[in-house]
């Protein structure tokens, strides 16, 4: 199933190559996880930016699973590397590790779902 947005149509399992890249609102939020985090610590914000766009836009199968928030948002998890992300029409929301790996995926797929 497909959602839209007014011009464009995500998919809960699919690619999604219009999810536009984080904003720079986003970024800065962002910033002080890459200065001080543990996961992404030493990468650069453009790198960031790149591995979060490269993941939310990413089909779902083998290591990526995902879905489609009711709100639109689109998830995706890498149970190879930990990456959660997150994404909208107006850009990739957050990427993070969460501390309890695939169980955090699991919930929130749980909860929207």
């Amino acid at each position: 199933m497909l959602a839209s947005d007014g011009k464009n149509e995500y998919s809960a399992t699919g690619a999604n190559p219009s999810i536009p890249e984080m904003t720079e609102a986003a970024q800065l939020r962002h910033a002080k996880h890459l200065r001080e985090g543990k996961s992404y610590y030493g990468i650069s914000m453009a790198e960031y930016v790149q591995k979060a766009s490269e993941l939310v836009r990413s089909a779902v199968g083998g290591d990526i699973l995902g879905f489609k928030e009711s709100d639109g948002a689109v998830v995706r998890y890498n149970k190879a590397t930990g990456d959660f992300v997150k994404g909208y029409s107006t850009g990739v929301a957050t990427m993070f590790k969460p501390s309890s790996g695939i169980k955090y995926f699991e919930h929130e797929r749980d909860r929207w779902l």
